[in-house]
């Protein structure tokens, strides 16, 4: 058997394995699992099962004995459905946005502890920055990711800067857990965010969040600016009308706002608050 043929064969367990378990809810136990898979070695169960409880995909209850659909996996499937529901219902307001404000224009959501952009609307000025669709982005220094960190529950919060190392991308980048907490305070606020110059000099961020029918966030609309275009006067004009737009998208997938979401209400803008280091 060539390795071509063994990494095939592996990968197709995988999947299968995979879908015997989205059907079982309450789990099952690794004899249960054999007497599904009579043509795979023990040896090789347990092997693709560790790895695949080491990323996330798997779960295995000590107490129970039992393997279950693990969270990297629900988080994945959660990912695609909103790529898939989320983007078609935003466009045409992302369209209308870039075309009020001519700026470059982004949808983006979480995925696993990053965020991708999944769409985006070219804008009109000569100046600007072009990022690619799919590309990835860190949660701590970036609009859209403060946003997600923003709407998390404290222990969630917690387990973030436990496992997360928080690397300086430019001199405004905050690196202190401390500091990212008392700015999120801001942001629940205004149910707004700005990164400015945190993950690229040069940059300015602007982003709202989609909510959906719990009051999570399902996605974040980001206007990206140069910094030479982000006057006092600018600001307000975006951020009016990102958020806007993200409320507009909000009420469209049935979404809760989001100070019903997150039990407390928006206030005036007041840049300094939310313009980390300003």
């Amino acid at each position: 058997m060539t390795q071509d043929n063994g990494a095939f064969r592996t990968v197709s367990r995988i999947f299968a394995i995979l879908r015997l378990l989205s059907k079982k809810s309450h789990g099952l136990s690794f004899t249960e699992m054999m007497n599904e898979f009579a043509d795979i070695p023990k040896s090789s169960m347990h092997n693709l099962l560790k790895q695949m409880a080491s990323h996330g995909y798997v779960y295995y209850n000590d107490a129970t004995k039992l393997y279950s659909i693990g969270g990297g996996m629900i988080e994945l499937a959660s990912s695609i459905v909103h790529h898939f529901t989320v983007k078609p219902l935003a466009r045409p307001y992302i369209e209308d946005l870039g075309t009020k404000t001519g700026e470059d224009i982004y949808l983006g959501i979480v995925s696993g502890d990053e965020l991708v952009y999944i769409d985006k609307v070219k804008g009109t000025h000569p100046i600007r920055y072009d990022i690619p669709v799919g590309t990835r982005r860190q949660f701590y220094c970036t609009s859209m990711g403060k946003l997600y960190l923003a709407s998390m529950k404290d222990d969630e919060l917690n387990a973030y800067f436990q496992k997360k190392q928080l690397v300086r991308m430019t001199e405004r980048t905050m690196t202190d857990p401390a500091q990212i907490r008392e700015h999120l305070k801001a942001v629940r606020t205004y149910g707004l965010s700005i990164s400015y110059e945190e993950n690229m000099d040069g940059i300015v961020g602007i982003a709202a969040p989609v909510l959906d029918q719990s009051g999570k966030m399902a996605a974040g609309v980001v206007i990206s600016i140069p910094t030479d275009r982000a006057g006092e006067q600018r600001l307000d004009f975006l951020a009016n009308h990102v958020k806007e737009t993200a409320e507009k998208i909000t009420n469209r997938m049935g979404g809760q706002p989001w100070n019903r979401g997150h039990g407390m209400e928006t206030a005036a803008l007041d840049w300094k608050h939310l313009i980390a280091r300003m």
